[in-house]
């Protein structure tokens, strides 16, 4: 898809190539008007220009270097503390600088409507379209158009010309006028000039236009896979996702339900605690990470997407009396208490011997209730993050506690259909996963 840049562009080069407007034969060819300024202007024009039978132009069109049609003049050197900010009485004019209005000043040095091409810094060549009364610093290049050619017309030229490539390539760099008139550039006749100017006047603002919208669908294009997926999480933890089986168990009620039920679930399922389906919710081991150690220590920092790197998990020292309450497992779920707060991590292969670090809590499913990859679907879903944000607490940095996640409410299926809706979203995550490609 063309986005708005790519699209003005290529209007603009259509401009410049005759294809905006049609050709009309009652114009004068643009050759006589070069002629005229060349004239007024005691210089001569480079033979390759005399010739109006150029079978590569538009009728009427002629080509020529840019220093034979127009006339460019650097502005003057202004003290920065004559500058204000900001226009008042005194300081009623504008005042054009390498890229664009630097600020106001007292006095003006031209007058009309006239195309002004930075020559400093970085954006030299970019140009700017000043109309009326103006001070030009020596970065501003004012391009003089004369009666016989359109400034407007001018501006959009030059503008498609890209001027800043032909810069010198410095610390400081830098656009002379003289490369910038020797640059070959194609005339068309005044009248269409002026034709071109009201198309384009017509058609850029229609790009701004798309450009917004271009922009906001854009926006929307990559939410989109996330909204998406977190829609099928939603879908998953309320039963929509797979259909229910009579062959199997209802699940049995532990501990209290919510007296206010957050949603409807099937006639099987249940609300429960997260206490309720975990063995242990505890915090993790106090070390400091080092290059070497007996454990290696997970962090918050170590899980990035939903991966970690072993290789990376830097070590530590860890007594041996709390190993066995600290050592890491496969299915344990980690979640972050601050920081990232309820991010959430299922540990799927460990291939090292670890342990997690103190802003980290471990939940040890019961897998008996709970299927492990569902707990972690129930860690991503929506209905999830509501209740982290709603119990998380902390004035400077919020954060969770043990406490606070071993009272999540968690809608729980049967075992079967809990393995059924992780085979389910994972099929659909990877459609979901395509769409970006």
């Amino acid at each position: 898809n063309m986005n708005a840049n790519q699209l003005r562009a290529s209007i603009l080069q259509m401009a410049i190539e005759g294809k905006l407007v049609p050709q009309l034969d009652s114009e004068e060819p643009a050759i006589h008007i070069l002629e005229r300024i060349c004239k007024k202007r005691k210089i001569k024009l480079t033979p390759i220009n005399n010739s109006l039978n150029d079978h590569d132009l538009p009728k009427g069109w002629t080509k020529c270097l840019i220093g034979e049609l127009l006339e460019l003049k650097a502005g003057k050197f202004i003290k920065g503390s004559s500058i204000a900010c900001n226009p008042s009485k005194e300081n009623s004019f504008p005042c054009y600088g390498g890229n664009g209005i630097r600020g106001f000043v007292e006095n003006f040095n031209r007058d009309g409507l006239y195309p002004i091409i930075g020559r400093q810094g970085a954006l030299c060549g970019n140009l700017k379209l000043a109309n009326g009364k103006f001070y030009a610093t020596e970065h501003a290049v004012v391009v003089d158009c004369f009666d016989e050619v359109d400034a407007k017309w001018c501006f959009y030229t030059l503008t498609q010309l890209n001027l800043n490539k032909y810069a010198t390539a410095t610390a400081q760099p830098g656009l002379a006028v003289k490369t910038i008139n020797g640059l070959q550039i194609t005339v068309p006749p005044l009248e269409e000039q002026k034709r071109i100017v009201a198309k384009l006047e017509q058609l850029l603002p229609l790009v701004d236009e798309y450009g917004k919208a271009y922009e906001k669908l854009e926006e929307l294009n990559a939410e989109f896979p996330d909204k998406l997926k977190a829609s099928v999480l939603q879908s998953a933890i309320k039963g929509q996702l797979v259909p229910q089986l009579e062959s199997e168990p209802a699940v049995e009620q532990i501990g209290k339900a919510p007296e206010d039920l957050p949603f409807d679930i099937p006639e099987k399922w249940t609300f429960v605690k997260l206490s309720n389906i975990s063995v242990k919710v505890h915090y993790g081991y106090t070390a400091s990470a080092a290059d070497n150690g007996n454990y290696k220590l997970l962090r918050i920092t170590d899980i990035s997407s939903g991966y970690v790197n072993w290789d990376t998990v830097p070590f530590c020292h860890v007594d041996e009396k709390a190993i066995c309450k600290m050592k890491l497992a496969q299915n344990d779920l980690v979640i972050a208490r601050s920081g990232s707060v309820g991010k959430a991590y299922l540990i799927k292969e460990i291939n090292c011997d670890a342990v997690f670090a103190s802003y980290l809590i471990r939940v040890i499913p019961k897998f008996e209730l709970v299927y492990p990859k569902y707990l972690e679907i129930f860690c991503n879903s929506p209905f999830y993050w509501k209740q982290i944000q709603k119990s998380s607490s902390g004035s400077v940095q919020l954060n969770v506690n043990a406490k606070s996640l071993s009272n999540l409410d968690i809608p729980l299926p049967p075992l079967e259909e809990q393995k059924r809706i992780v085979a389910k979203v994972e099929e659909l995550f990877a459609l979901i996963d395509a769409m970006k490609k």
